[in-house]
Protein backbone atom coordinates (compact mmCIF):
# COMPACT_ATOMS: atom_id res chain seq x y z
CA UNK A 1 0.00 0.00 0.00
CA UNK A 2 1.21 3.46 -0.80
CA UNK A 3 1.47 6.29 1.65
CA UNK A 4 -1.43 8.02 -0.05
CA UNK A 5 -3.60 4.94 0.47
CA UNK A 6 -3.25 5.29 4.21
CA UNK A 7 -4.55 8.79 4.50
CA UNK A 8 -5.17 10.14 1.05
CA UNK A 9 -2.83 13.09 1.56
CA UNK A 10 0.58 11.44 1.36
CA UNK A 11 1.05 10.64 5.05
CA UNK A 12 4.04 8.42 5.65
CA UNK A 13 3.75 5.65 8.17
CA UNK A 14 5.19 5.24 11.63
CA UNK A 15 4.43 1.89 13.28
CA UNK A 16 2.76 1.68 16.65
CA UNK A 17 5.83 -0.03 17.98
CA UNK A 18 8.70 2.17 19.13
CA UNK A 19 12.37 1.37 19.76
CA UNK A 20 14.03 0.16 22.88
CA UNK A 21 17.31 0.16 24.75
CA UNK A 22 19.07 -1.87 27.43
CA UNK A 23 17.70 -3.32 30.65
CA UNK A 24 14.19 -2.48 29.65
CA UNK A 25 15.21 1.20 29.54
CA UNK A 26 12.75 2.75 27.16
CA UNK A 27 13.79 5.89 25.32
CA UNK A 28 11.90 8.28 27.55
CA UNK A 29 11.94 12.08 27.37
CA UNK A 30 14.31 11.95 30.33
CA UNK A 31 16.94 11.00 27.78
CA UNK A 32 15.56 12.00 24.40
CA UNK A 33 12.52 14.33 24.50
CA UNK A 34 9.70 13.75 22.03
CA UNK A 35 10.11 10.22 20.84
CA UNK A 36 9.34 10.24 17.12
CA UNK A 37 11.32 7.26 15.93
CA UNK A 38 12.31 5.38 12.85
CA UNK A 39 14.27 2.26 12.12
CA UNK A 40 17.62 3.54 10.88
CA UNK A 41 17.39 7.12 12.04
CA UNK A 42 14.81 9.33 13.69
CA UNK A 43 14.08 11.09 10.42
CA UNK A 44 13.69 8.05 8.18
CA UNK A 45 10.19 7.59 6.74
CA UNK A 46 8.51 4.20 7.10
CA UNK A 47 5.68 2.98 4.93
CA UNK A 48 3.14 0.49 6.14
CA UNK A 49 2.08 -2.83 4.71
CA UNK A 50 -1.48 -3.55 3.57
CA UNK A 51 -2.75 -4.95 6.85
CA UNK A 52 -3.25 -1.79 8.87
CA UNK A 53 -6.90 -1.63 9.84
CA UNK A 54 -7.54 -2.24 13.52
CA UNK A 55 -3.88 -2.26 14.42
CA UNK A 56 -4.41 0.20 17.26
CA UNK A 57 -7.15 -0.47 19.79
CA UNK A 58 -9.95 1.95 20.55
CA UNK A 59 -9.63 2.10 24.32
CA UNK A 60 -12.08 3.94 26.57
CA UNK A 61 -11.36 7.64 26.53
CA UNK A 62 -10.06 8.32 30.02
CA UNK A 63 -7.42 10.66 31.33
CA UNK A 64 -5.45 10.42 34.59
CA UNK A 65 -7.12 11.72 37.74
CA UNK A 66 -6.12 14.48 40.11
CA UNK A 67 -3.17 12.33 41.17
CA UNK A 68 -1.50 13.68 38.05
CA UNK A 69 -1.88 17.28 39.20
CA UNK A 70 0.75 19.77 38.15
CA UNK A 71 1.71 20.34 41.77
CA UNK A 72 3.44 16.97 41.81
CA UNK A 73 6.81 16.13 40.30
CA UNK A 74 8.44 13.09 38.72
CA UNK A 75 12.09 12.12 38.95
CA UNK A 76 14.12 10.09 36.44
CA UNK A 77 17.41 8.61 37.69
CA UNK A 78 19.88 7.37 35.09
CA UNK A 79 22.27 4.54 35.99
CA UNK A 80 24.71 4.29 33.07
CA UNK A 81 26.51 1.05 33.92
CA UNK A 82 26.07 -2.33 32.25
CA UNK A 83 27.68 -5.77 32.48
CA UNK A 84 27.73 -6.02 28.68
CA UNK A 85 26.59 -3.88 25.76
CA UNK A 86 23.59 -4.96 23.73
CA UNK A 87 24.40 -4.93 20.03
CA UNK A 88 21.61 -2.44 19.21
CA UNK A 89 21.86 -0.02 22.11
CA UNK A 90 22.90 3.62 21.60
CA UNK A 91 21.93 4.83 25.07
CA UNK A 92 24.31 6.54 27.46
CA UNK A 93 25.89 3.40 28.94
CA UNK A 94 29.30 2.06 29.93
CA UNK A 95 30.71 -1.35 30.78
CA UNK A 96 32.54 -0.55 33.99
CA UNK A 97 32.46 -1.35 37.68
CA UNK A 98 30.52 1.42 39.38
CA UNK A 99 31.75 3.04 42.56
CA UNK A 100 28.46 2.54 44.36
CA UNK A 101 29.35 4.73 47.32
CA UNK A 102 30.46 7.65 45.16
CA UNK A 103 27.48 7.31 42.82
CA UNK A 104 25.09 7.19 45.77
CA UNK A 105 26.64 10.29 47.27
CA UNK A 106 26.60 12.22 43.99
CA UNK A 107 23.06 11.20 43.05
CA UNK A 108 21.84 12.23 46.50
CA UNK A 109 23.65 15.55 46.24
CA UNK A 110 22.27 16.24 42.78
CA UNK A 111 18.77 15.29 43.93
CA UNK A 112 18.90 17.86 46.71
CA UNK A 113 20.24 20.54 44.36
CA UNK A 114 17.87 19.96 41.45
CA UNK A 115 14.73 19.33 43.48
CA UNK A 116 15.65 22.29 45.67
CA UNK A 117 14.96 24.49 42.65
CA UNK A 118 11.35 23.28 42.55
CA UNK A 119 8.24 24.42 44.38
CA UNK A 120 6.19 21.24 43.92
CA UNK A 121 4.28 19.76 46.84
CA UNK A 122 5.34 16.15 46.34
CA UNK A 123 7.07 13.61 44.11
CA UNK A 124 4.54 11.18 42.68
CA UNK A 125 6.82 8.92 40.60
CA UNK A 126 10.51 7.95 40.54
CA UNK A 127 11.97 5.94 37.68
CA UNK A 128 15.40 4.29 37.77
CA UNK A 129 16.50 3.73 34.16
CA UNK A 130 19.72 2.99 32.36
CA UNK A 131 21.97 1.30 31.50
CA UNK A 132 21.16 -1.53 33.86
CA UNK A 133 19.64 -0.09 37.04
CA UNK A 134 19.23 -3.55 38.56
CA UNK A 135 23.03 -3.44 39.04
CA UNK A 136 22.56 -0.64 41.57
CA UNK A 137 23.16 -1.52 45.19
CA UNK A 138 19.90 -1.33 47.15
CA UNK A 139 21.68 1.09 49.48
CA UNK A 140 22.31 3.41 46.50
CA UNK A 141 18.62 3.42 45.62
CA UNK A 142 17.79 4.05 49.27
CA UNK A 143 20.16 7.01 49.44
CA UNK A 144 18.58 8.58 46.36
CA UNK A 145 15.03 8.10 47.61
CA UNK A 146 15.94 9.53 51.02
CA UNK A 147 17.51 12.59 49.39
CA UNK A 148 14.44 13.11 47.20
CA UNK A 149 12.08 12.75 50.16
CA UNK A 150 14.12 15.16 52.27
CA UNK A 151 13.86 17.83 49.57
CA UNK A 152 10.41 17.33 48.04
CA UNK A 153 8.35 14.75 49.96
CA UNK A 154 7.58 11.48 48.26
CA UNK A 155 3.83 11.00 47.95
CA UNK A 156 2.55 8.27 50.24
CA UNK A 157 1.50 6.30 47.15
CA UNK A 158 4.47 7.24 44.98
CA UNK A 159 5.28 4.83 42.17
CA UNK A 160 8.97 3.85 42.38
CA UNK A 161 10.03 1.87 39.29
CA UNK A 162 13.24 -0.01 38.56
CA UNK A 163 14.22 -1.30 35.14
CA UNK A 164 15.85 -4.70 35.30
CA UNK A 165 17.74 -7.22 33.28
CA UNK A 166 16.74 -10.82 34.07
CA UNK A 167 20.31 -11.90 34.88
CA UNK A 168 20.72 -9.24 37.56
CA UNK A 169 17.35 -9.61 39.28
CA UNK A 170 17.64 -12.51 41.70
CA UNK A 171 14.88 -13.16 44.27
CA UNK A 172 17.07 -11.91 47.10
CA UNK A 173 17.97 -8.71 45.22
CA UNK A 174 14.32 -8.08 44.43
CA UNK A 175 13.49 -8.42 48.11
CA UNK A 176 16.26 -5.95 48.93
CA UNK A 177 15.05 -3.49 46.28
CA UNK A 178 11.49 -3.66 47.62
CA UNK A 179 12.75 -3.20 51.17
CA UNK A 180 14.23 0.21 50.27
CA UNK A 181 11.16 1.48 48.43
CA UNK A 182 10.94 -0.01 44.92
CA UNK A 183 7.34 -1.02 44.23
CA UNK A 184 7.32 -1.61 40.47
CA UNK A 185 9.78 -3.31 38.10
CA UNK A 186 10.12 -3.34 34.33
CA UNK A 187 11.89 -6.46 33.07
CA UNK A 188 13.68 -6.45 29.71
CA UNK A 189 12.79 -9.86 28.31
CA UNK A 190 12.95 -8.67 24.65
CA UNK A 191 12.40 -12.09 23.08
CA UNK A 192 11.70 -15.71 23.97
CA UNK A 193 13.90 -16.95 21.13
CA UNK A 194 17.42 -17.63 22.34
CA UNK A 195 18.81 -17.06 18.86
CA UNK A 196 17.33 -13.56 18.79
CA UNK A 197 18.66 -12.88 22.27
CA UNK A 198 22.14 -13.96 21.17
CA UNK A 199 22.00 -11.65 18.14
CA UNK A 200 21.26 -8.76 20.53
CA UNK A 201 24.07 -9.83 22.90
CA UNK A 202 21.58 -10.21 25.71
CA UNK A 203 23.03 -11.98 28.74
CA UNK A 204 20.06 -14.17 29.58
CA UNK A 205 18.05 -16.99 28.03
CA UNK A 206 14.31 -17.12 27.40
CA UNK A 207 13.89 -19.69 30.18
CA UNK A 208 15.74 -17.50 32.66
CA UNK A 209 13.67 -14.47 31.71
CA UNK A 210 10.36 -16.27 32.24
CA UNK A 211 11.53 -17.54 35.61
CA UNK A 212 12.47 -14.01 36.70
CA UNK A 213 9.12 -12.55 35.58
CA UNK A 214 7.22 -15.22 37.49
CA UNK A 215 9.35 -14.65 40.59
CA UNK A 216 8.81 -10.88 40.39
CA UNK A 217 5.05 -11.34 40.05
CA UNK A 218 5.02 -13.50 43.19
CA UNK A 219 6.38 -10.49 45.09
CA UNK A 220 4.89 -7.46 43.31
CA UNK A 221 1.79 -8.90 41.68
CA UNK A 222 0.52 -6.65 38.91
CA UNK A 223 3.28 -4.07 39.49
CA UNK A 224 5.51 -5.94 37.01
CA UNK A 225 5.96 -4.76 33.44
CA UNK A 226 7.56 -6.80 30.67
CA UNK A 227 9.39 -5.37 27.66
CA UNK A 228 9.48 -7.17 24.31
CA UNK A 229 10.93 -6.30 20.91
CA UNK A 230 9.93 -7.04 17.33
CA UNK A 231 11.64 -6.83 13.97
CA UNK A 232 14.70 -8.69 15.26
CA UNK A 233 17.24 -10.54 13.10
CA UNK A 234 15.73 -13.81 11.96
CA UNK A 235 12.33 -13.01 13.51
CA UNK A 236 9.30 -12.98 11.25
CA UNK A 237 5.83 -11.93 12.35
CA UNK A 238 4.75 -15.48 13.18
CA UNK A 239 7.80 -16.07 15.36
CA UNK A 240 7.19 -12.79 17.17
CA UNK A 241 3.54 -13.61 17.75
CA UNK A 242 4.39 -17.09 18.97
CA UNK A 243 6.86 -15.75 21.50
CA UNK A 244 4.42 -13.09 22.67
CA UNK A 245 1.68 -15.71 23.03
CA UNK A 246 4.03 -17.83 25.13
CA UNK A 247 4.82 -14.85 27.34
CA UNK A 248 1.14 -14.03 27.85
CA UNK A 249 0.16 -17.60 28.64
CA UNK A 250 3.11 -18.26 30.92
CA UNK A 251 3.30 -15.03 32.92
CA UNK A 252 -0.04 -13.21 32.38
CA UNK A 253 1.61 -9.76 32.61
CA UNK A 254 -0.44 -6.80 33.78
CA UNK A 255 1.67 -4.40 31.73
CA UNK A 256 3.56 -4.87 28.48
CA UNK A 257 5.73 -2.59 26.36
CA UNK A 258 6.53 -3.66 22.81
CA UNK A 259 9.22 -1.85 20.84
CA UNK A 260 10.45 -2.19 17.30
CA UNK A 261 14.15 -2.64 16.77
CA UNK A 262 15.97 0.59 15.99
CA UNK A 263 19.18 0.37 13.97
CA UNK A 264 21.20 3.16 15.53
CA UNK A 265 24.31 4.31 13.69
CA UNK A 266 27.53 3.24 15.31
CA UNK A 267 26.13 0.21 17.08
CA UNK A 268 27.49 -3.28 16.28
CA UNK A 269 24.12 -4.41 14.94
CA UNK A 270 23.82 -1.41 12.62
CA UNK A 271 27.28 -2.10 11.23
CA UNK A 272 26.51 -5.79 10.72
CA UNK A 273 23.25 -5.04 8.90
CA UNK A 274 24.88 -2.29 6.85
CA UNK A 275 27.62 -4.70 5.79
CA UNK A 276 25.09 -7.35 4.79
CA UNK A 277 26.23 -9.77 7.49
CA UNK A 278 22.84 -9.82 9.22
CA UNK A 279 19.38 -9.18 7.85
CA UNK A 280 16.38 -7.76 9.64
CA UNK A 281 12.73 -7.73 8.55
CA UNK A 282 11.83 -4.93 6.15
CA UNK A 283 10.25 -1.76 7.45
CA UNK A 284 7.09 -2.56 5.51
CA UNK A 285 6.40 -5.47 7.86
CA UNK A 286 5.92 -3.33 10.94
CA UNK A 287 2.16 -2.93 10.57
CA UNK A 288 1.93 -6.73 10.54
CA UNK A 289 3.91 -6.90 13.78
CA UNK A 290 1.60 -4.30 15.30
CA UNK A 291 -1.53 -6.16 14.21
CA UNK A 292 -0.19 -9.46 15.57
CA UNK A 293 0.79 -7.78 18.81
CA UNK A 294 -2.62 -6.23 19.37
CA UNK A 295 -4.37 -9.51 18.57
CA UNK A 296 -2.29 -11.49 21.08
CA UNK A 297 -2.36 -8.99 23.94
CA UNK A 298 -6.08 -8.26 23.53
CA UNK A 299 -6.86 -11.92 23.95
CA UNK A 300 -4.69 -11.79 27.06
CA UNK A 301 -6.80 -9.05 28.61
CA UNK A 302 -4.56 -6.05 27.92
CA UNK A 303 -5.66 -2.76 26.37
CA UNK A 304 -3.43 -0.45 24.38
CA UNK A 305 -3.16 2.95 26.03
CA UNK A 306 -0.14 4.41 24.24
CA UNK A 307 1.79 3.87 21.03
CA UNK A 308 3.90 1.05 22.48
CA UNK A 309 2.21 0.21 25.79
CA UNK A 310 -0.55 -2.14 26.89
CA UNK A 311 -1.99 -2.87 30.31
CA UNK A 312 -4.78 -4.34 32.35
CA UNK A 313 -7.17 -1.68 33.69
CA UNK A 314 -5.50 0.40 36.38
CA UNK A 315 -2.01 -1.01 35.72
CA UNK A 316 -0.60 1.72 33.47
CA UNK A 317 2.85 3.14 34.13
CA UNK A 318 2.12 6.34 36.03
CA UNK A 319 5.63 7.66 35.45
CA UNK A 320 5.37 7.35 31.69
CA UNK A 321 1.85 8.76 31.76
CA UNK A 322 3.34 11.88 33.28
CA UNK A 323 5.78 12.13 30.37
CA UNK A 324 2.94 11.85 27.88
CA UNK A 325 0.99 14.49 29.77
CA UNK A 326 4.05 16.77 29.56
CA UNK A 327 4.15 17.28 33.31
CA UNK A 328 7.29 18.26 35.21
CA UNK A 329 10.16 15.84 35.72
CA UNK A 330 13.69 16.22 37.02
CA UNK A 331 16.50 14.15 35.51
CA UNK A 332 19.33 12.93 37.73
CA UNK A 333 22.51 11.10 36.79
CA UNK A 334 24.84 11.05 33.77
CA UNK A 335 23.07 11.99 30.55
CA UNK A 336 19.64 12.52 32.09
CA UNK A 337 17.28 15.23 30.86
CA UNK A 338 14.68 17.11 32.85
CA UNK A 339 11.89 19.63 32.16
CA UNK A 340 10.40 21.33 35.17
CA UNK A 341 9.13 24.61 36.58
CA UNK A 342 11.46 26.31 39.04
CA UNK A 343 10.59 28.46 42.04
CA UNK A 344 10.73 31.60 39.92
CA UNK A 345 8.03 29.99 37.65
CA UNK A 346 10.38 29.61 34.66
CA UNK A 347 10.23 26.15 33.05
CA UNK A 348 13.70 24.77 32.60
CA UNK A 349 15.32 22.21 30.34
CA UNK A 350 18.27 20.59 32.10
CA UNK A 351 20.72 18.21 30.42
CA UNK A 352 23.23 16.43 32.62
CA UNK A 353 26.81 15.66 31.51
CA UNK A 354 26.82 12.20 29.87
CA UNK A 355 30.27 10.92 30.89
CA UNK A 356 30.14 9.60 34.46
CA UNK A 357 33.56 11.01 35.39
CA UNK A 358 32.61 14.48 34.13
CA UNK A 359 29.23 14.30 35.81
CA UNK A 360 30.78 13.19 39.13
CA UNK A 361 33.36 15.98 38.99
CA UNK A 362 30.67 18.56 38.31
CA UNK A 363 28.43 17.30 41.13
CA UNK A 364 31.33 17.33 43.59
CA UNK A 365 32.25 20.88 42.61
CA UNK A 366 28.84 22.51 42.05
CA UNK A 367 26.21 20.21 43.54
CA UNK A 368 24.82 19.17 40.18
CA UNK A 369 25.98 17.68 36.88
CA UNK A 370 23.98 19.85 34.49
CA UNK A 371 25.92 20.47 31.30
CA UNK A 372 23.24 22.65 29.76
CA UNK A 373 20.29 24.60 31.09
CA UNK A 374 17.87 26.72 29.13
CA UNK A 375 14.51 28.32 29.79
CA UNK A 376 11.48 26.91 28.01
CA UNK A 377 8.71 29.29 27.05
CA UNK A 378 5.00 28.51 26.98
CA UNK A 379 5.14 27.71 23.26
CA UNK A 380 7.75 25.01 23.85
CA UNK A 381 5.59 23.47 26.56
CA UNK A 382 2.59 23.53 24.24
CA UNK A 383 4.58 21.75 21.54
CA UNK A 384 5.59 19.12 24.08
CA UNK A 385 1.98 18.75 25.19
CA UNK A 386 0.89 18.18 21.59
CA UNK A 387 3.53 15.66 20.52
CA UNK A 388 3.54 13.64 23.72
CA UNK A 389 -0.23 13.76 24.18
CA UNK A 390 -0.95 12.28 20.76
CA UNK A 391 1.07 9.20 21.74
CA UNK A 392 -1.73 8.28 24.13
CA UNK A 393 -4.77 6.48 22.75
CA UNK A 394 -6.87 8.87 24.84
CA UNK A 395 -5.12 11.77 23.15
CA UNK A 396 -5.55 15.34 24.37
CA UNK A 397 -8.65 16.39 26.29
CA UNK A 398 -9.96 19.90 25.68
CA UNK A 399 -9.37 20.77 29.34
CA UNK A 400 -5.76 19.57 29.30
CA UNK A 401 -5.00 21.42 26.08
CA UNK A 402 -6.55 24.69 27.18
CA UNK A 403 -4.71 24.57 30.51
CA UNK A 404 -1.49 24.79 28.49
CA UNK A 405 -2.62 27.10 25.68
CA UNK A 406 -3.75 30.11 27.64
CA UNK A 407 -7.39 29.14 27.10
CA UNK A 408 -7.18 28.80 23.32
CA UNK A 409 -9.19 25.86 22.10
CA UNK A 410 -7.86 23.18 19.79
CA UNK A 411 -9.94 24.63 16.99
CA UNK A 412 -8.65 28.15 17.71
CA UNK A 413 -5.12 26.89 17.15
CA UNK A 414 -5.56 24.36 14.34
CA UNK A 415 -8.80 25.45 12.69
CA UNK A 416 -6.95 27.36 9.98
CA UNK A 417 -4.73 24.44 9.00
CA UNK A 418 -5.77 22.56 5.88
CA UNK A 419 -3.54 19.65 6.87
CA UNK A 420 -5.30 19.37 10.22
CA UNK A 421 -8.69 19.10 8.58
CA UNK A 422 -7.32 16.74 5.93
CA UNK A 423 -6.13 14.39 8.69
CA UNK A 424 -9.54 14.65 10.41
CA UNK A 425 -11.49 14.10 7.20
CA UNK A 426 -9.26 11.17 6.22
CA UNK A 427 -9.95 9.51 9.56
CA UNK A 428 -6.39 9.80 10.85
CA UNK A 429 -7.33 12.22 13.63
CA UNK A 430 -10.47 12.17 15.74
CA UNK A 431 -11.63 15.62 16.83
CA UNK A 432 -14.79 15.57 18.94
CA UNK A 433 -16.29 16.64 22.25
CA UNK A 434 -13.69 14.60 24.13
CA UNK A 435 -10.70 16.25 22.49
CA UNK A 436 -8.11 15.32 19.87
CA UNK A 437 -6.58 11.91 19.34
CA UNK A 438 -5.08 9.75 16.63
CA UNK A 439 -7.28 7.05 15.15
CA UNK A 440 -6.00 3.47 14.80
CA UNK A 441 -4.80 4.30 11.28
CA UNK A 442 -3.50 7.64 12.45
CA UNK A 443 -1.22 5.96 14.97
CA UNK A 444 0.57 4.40 12.01
CA UNK A 445 1.46 7.82 10.62
CA UNK A 446 1.86 9.62 13.92
CA UNK A 447 5.30 10.98 13.12
CA UNK A 448 4.02 12.70 9.99
CA UNK A 449 0.86 13.96 11.69
CA UNK A 450 2.84 15.37 14.61
CA UNK A 451 5.22 17.17 12.25
CA UNK A 452 2.33 18.76 10.37
CA UNK A 453 0.57 19.81 13.58
CA UNK A 454 3.76 21.29 14.99
CA UNK A 455 4.11 23.40 11.86
CA UNK A 456 0.47 24.48 12.17
CA UNK A 457 0.98 25.29 15.84
CA UNK A 458 4.03 27.43 15.10
CA UNK A 459 2.14 29.30 12.41
CA UNK A 460 -0.86 29.84 14.66
CA UNK A 461 1.23 31.13 17.55
CA UNK A 462 3.09 33.44 15.19
CA UNK A 463 -0.20 34.87 13.90
CA UNK A 464 -1.86 35.22 17.27
CA UNK A 465 1.21 36.14 19.29
CA UNK A 466 2.73 33.56 21.60
CA UNK A 467 0.99 34.52 24.81
CA UNK A 468 0.03 31.05 25.94
CA UNK A 469 0.43 30.89 29.66
CA UNK A 470 2.63 28.22 31.25
CA UNK A 471 0.86 25.49 33.11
Amino acid sequence: MTAAAVGGVGWRCLPTLGPRGCAGARRTPAQHPWCAHSRRSRRCDRRSSPSVRGVVSSVPMTWPSAAMAQSSLSVYVHWPYCQALCSYCDFNKYVAEADQEKMARCLATEAKTMLGMCDHTNVSTVFFGGGTPSLMAPSTIQAVLQAIDATVPLHVNAEVSLECNPESLTPSRLDDFCAVGVNRVSIGVQSLDDRCLASLNRQHTAKEALRVVEAAKSVLGDAVSVDMMCGLPGQDVLAFATGLEQLMQTTDPAHLSVYGLTLAKGTPLYKAVDAGQISVPPDQSYAHYAAACLDVVSRGGLEQYEVSNYSKPGCQSLHNMRYWLATDFVGLGPGAHGRFATRDTARLLSVQAPLPKHWIKSVEETGHGARRRESLDAAAHLEETLVMGLRMCAGLSHKHWESRSGGRSIEDVFGGSSRFWAAVNDGLLVFDAQGLRASPRGMLVLDAISSELLAALDASLANLGSSASPS
